[in-house]
């Protein structure tokens, strides 16, 4: 695992509520702003930002699994 992620996942302690941890470890790592700006550069034929916040939100999603 990552070290952002371990440390994002210490710094928001799991409550019972996966998915509002996802969502908040989500959004601590990629601010709405930061995935708008990827989605356009992507629109704009520079794909390396959305790819990867779709592989950090994929290692967020595999360790913080569904109860």
């Amino acid at each position: 695992m990552e070290q952002w992620l371990t440390d994002l996942l210490a710094q928001y302690p799991d409550d019972g509520n996966w998915a509002k941890r996802r969502r908040m470890i989500i959004l601590a790592r990629w601010p709405d702003g930061a995935v708008r700006a990827a989605e356009q550069d992507a629109r704009n034929g520079k794909p390396e930002a959305l790819n990867l916040y779709d592989a950090e939100v994929a290692a967020i999603k595999s360790a913080i699994a569904k109860i």
